[in-house]
């Protein structure tokens, strides 16, 4: 690929995967809003609470790569792998912001990055 490509490539690629992000993040902020109702109104335990996170990360990053992986048609399950390592990057990137550093996300890290890419990768595969 020539040197002038990459931008035009980059320009014409940024709005999906920003609109993608977004959306991911969207979805997401809607599912915790309705499970911290949930929590609240009938009391959940923390088992409860750790599952129904967990399943809202596979639900979103399985979205994602569904959504990339129809979009572009090709690469598909690569694309949901991107997906996911973007998605949990954003995650990493705003704990260490709101919490100045990893210390309640490192015991989980690498099964939060497994459970994001594993569920982007379905999802792309799937589309």
């Amino acid at each position: 690929m020539e040197k002038g490509n990459w931008g035009s490539t980059i320009k014409k690629e940024a709005p999906l995967w920003l609109f993608t992000m977004l959306g991911m993040y969207i979805v997401t902020a809607v599912l915790l809003m309705l499970l911290a109702f949930l929590i609240y109104r009938f009391q959940f335990g923390e088992g409860f609470t750790n599952i129904a996170i967990i399943a809202v990360y596979i639900a979103v990053n399985f979205m994602g790569g569904f959504f990339m992986g129809k979009k572009k048609k090709v690469k598909k399950y690569l694309l949901g792998l991107v997906v996911g390592v973007t998605y949990f990057l954003i995650l990493v990137l705003v704990s260490l912001i709101c919490n100045h550093g990893l210390q309640d996300f490192a015991g989980n890290f690498f099964t939060t990055l497994a459970i994001c890419t594993g569920a982007g990768t379905i999802g792309g595969m799937l589309s």
